[in-house]
């Protein structure tokens, strides 16, 4: 059961006090841009919240994992 979801930039624009919560707070911090948050910019656009990291860090390993995987494979395959 979900009893609560977060709150993005649409939502908060509807409430006299609290427009601000309408725009990226890191975006509107670093680089003084009102960009309205949602889900799609907290998670693949917003380039000051360091999910940049995270995604980059997915890549590398991913990198690894098949060069690994393909070399076993390729090993396997010529003892055969």
């Amino acid at each position: 059961m979900v009893i609560s979801e977060r709150k993005y930039g649409s939502y908060w624009r509807k409430m006299r006090d609290y427009k601000e919560r309408t725009f990226c707070s890191l975006c509107k911090k670093m680089t003084d841009t009102e960009i309205i948050e949602s889900k799609q910019h907290i998670w693949l656009e917003c380039e000051n919240n360091r999910q940049n990291l995270a995604w980059t860090s997915a890549e590398g390993n991913m990198g690894e994992n098949n060069s690994q995987t393909m070399a076993k494979c390729n090993t396997r395959s010529n003892g055969l």
